[in-house]
């Protein structure tokens, strides 16, 4: 609905809930699904005029994934409003206040999709609001001093657990040891376990390295679906890899040889994957 006004509240309700009932139940049988809606549908009109005002003549981007840093970070903004004053909000359920203030792990996930917002887009956040279906719009302090203080302390750790392991680690490769491994797509013994049926139990985890047989086909959603000439992994020949985001896509191009780890087997088709936003990993070299 906050990006189709043909659309009303109850009609984007009813289309959520279905969307969500084919993986995970349906959630209007949850004992709080009715309150849940009625708050929605006291709140919503605070959300819809913080839109209009901060839109004038701009755009919308919802739920665009975003990477920075060589994909160090990466998250998923709810709504970024590309207006005269680029404005970030981000969707809760539940009650975002404690102690009469914002609580700390939401105020810092806004300090973090504020800077990552910048570094992907190059678009400077001005306002971050949270708009909970309990308190309403509540707003977050991002400047440009606060975020950037965040991101250098949550950096630390990881750039100091990668100075101690500037490489791929030493091991047999197996599914849960290599599943979250950040070497996965650069570490040739991985591939090669695979080209000689040494690693088992890649059934709901899957890897393709390949050619890809032409440039990425972008959709209006952000996302990107490509046709990949595999030549070893989980799977061989011709591949479709669907739902990749388009910043990533964007560096592939035709007859770039390409490896892409963690996606998830689509029922749709035999050759048919989609990328899993936060795990699935991919480089590229021409």
């Amino acid at each position: 609905m906050v990006t189709n006004e043909a659309l009303n509240l109850k009609n984007c309700w009813e289309s959520a809930c279905d969307e969500i009932s084919l993986t995970d139940g349906d959630p209007r049988e949850l004992p709080n699904a009715n309150r849940s809606y009625l708050r929605l549908e006291k709140k919503y009109p605070q959300l819809e005029e913080l839109i209009r005002d901060r839109l004038k003549g701009g755009d919308l981007i919802p739920e665009e994934s975003l990477t920075a840093h060589n994909g160090l970070l990466r998250g998923q903004p709810d709504l970024i409003i590309n207006g005269p004053a680029a404005t970030l909000i981000d969707y809760k359920s539940g009650s975002v206040i404690e102690n009469g203030i914002v609580q700390p792990k939401y105020e810092n996930q806004l300090l973090f999709y504020a800077y990552l917002i910048q570094k992907s887009i190059s678009l400077d956040v001005n306002e971050a609001w949270l708009f909970s279906l309990i308190d309403g719009l509540i707003k977050v302090d991002v400047s440009v001093d606060k975020r950037d203080a965040y991101i250098e302390k949550g950096k630390q750790p990881i750039l100091s657990f990668n100075e101690n392991l500037p490489e791929a680690p030493s091991g047999h490769p197996s599914k849960n040891a290599c599943k979250w491994c950040t070497h996965i797509n650069t570490c040739d013994v991985v591939w090669e376990s695979l080209d000689n049926n040494e690693i088992e139990g890649f059934d709901s985890y899957h890897m393709v390295e390949g050619v890809a047989a032409n440039a990425p086909d972008n959709t209006n959603n952000g996302r990107s679906a490509i046709l990949i000439n595999v030549n070893r992994g989980t799977a061989s020949g011709d591949v479709v890899i669907s739902s990749i985001p388009r910043i990533l896509a964007e560096t592939i191009t035709t007859g770039s040889l390409v490896r892409i780890s963690s996606l998830k087997k689509e029922t749709r088709g035999e050759s048919t994957f989609s990328w899993k936003d936060g795990t699935s990993k991919l480089s590229v070299q021409d």
